[in-house]
């Protein structure tokens, strides 16, 4: 996911995310916002030592294809992923299932 694997002075990062299957380098930069009353990172919250940034610097990267924040609230986890990892996922509703047949659709993929 990261193509820049090192913090830098410049505070430059290149993320590679998938888009309707095929790659895109996402370059951004390691300003965050960030709610000074709460003394926190508006969106994503970085690691307990507060210095592991991955997390708030891929939300960026997917609001910025997304066009903004409000367009990744509510959204399905899944497209999230499948842009992480750039291959097919799959999404199952297993409220009404059995163990054995949530196992099955595992097993089966």
């Amino acid at each position: 996911i990261f193509l820049t694997d090192q913090v830098n002075s410049a505070g430059i990062y290149a993320i590679r995310l998938f888009i309707r299957g095929k790659p895109w380098i996402v370059t951004l930069d390691d300003t965050i916002l960030y709610d000074t009353e709460k003394d926190r990172p508006v969106f994503s919250q970085p690691g307990s030592n507060n210095d592991a940034l991955w997390g708030p610097l891929i939300e960026k990267a997917w609001s910025k294809i997304k066009g903004s924040y409000s367009h990744t609230e509510g959204g399905f986890f899944h497209n999230g992923i499948r842009a992480m990892v750039g291959c097919p996922v799959f999404f199952y509703q297993a409220l009404d299932t059995t163990q054995y047949s949530s196992y099955l659709m595992m097993k089966d993929g």
